[in-house]
């Protein structure tokens, strides 16, 4: 688990509007479990002394099933950035309230592989292969967004 520094989400009705950005505080990864935490902190890893965030930033979204849609966004680690697709679900609306503003839920979810952001370290030992045929991290993002309501 890691926490964000600041997230603008946009969604609306034309799909080529729609954009994410998101800003990550590298040194508030959690995997409940101290020295794994210090270790992916460390120049091995995120680096986080010299990358204290990373970024995703995307714009555009595509249908790709009915409750489904695809977004090609930059992701930025390490100072290198790829492009890695975030495929994000919807999942509803939240009823709404008089006076409230309208909220609605997704989970996206993405895959990459690590070393093409230059974290290399123990690949053979956990994935069998240098460098790694295929994806070998999956991102899962669940969001809930509430509409900003518009000044008068």
């Amino acid at each position: 688990m890691i926490r964000t520094a600041a997230r603008t989400i946009t969604v609306t009705q034309d799909l080529a509007a729609c954009s994410v950005y998101i800003t990550i505080d590298t040194s508030s990864i959690s995997t409940q479990n101290i020295m794994r935490d210090e270790d992916l902190r460390g120049p091995a890893f995120f680096e986080v002394k010299r990358f204290p965030t990373m970024t995703y930033h995307g714009r555009g979204i595509r249908r790709v099933l009915q409750n489904s849609w695809t977004m090609d966004g930059s992701l930025s680690i390490r100072g290198v950035t790829k492009v890695v697709p975030l495929t994000f679900n919807f999942n509803g609306t939240a009823p709404s309230q008089p006076g409230k503003p309208a909220r609605v839920a997704f989970h996206g979810s993405a895959v990459m592989k690590r070393d093409d952001f230059g974290m290399t370290r123990d690949d053979l030992e956990e994935l069998g292969a240098f460098p790694a045929p295929g994806p070998d991290v999956e991102i899962e993002i669940d969001l809930e967004a509430v509409a900003k309501i518009p000044t008068q």
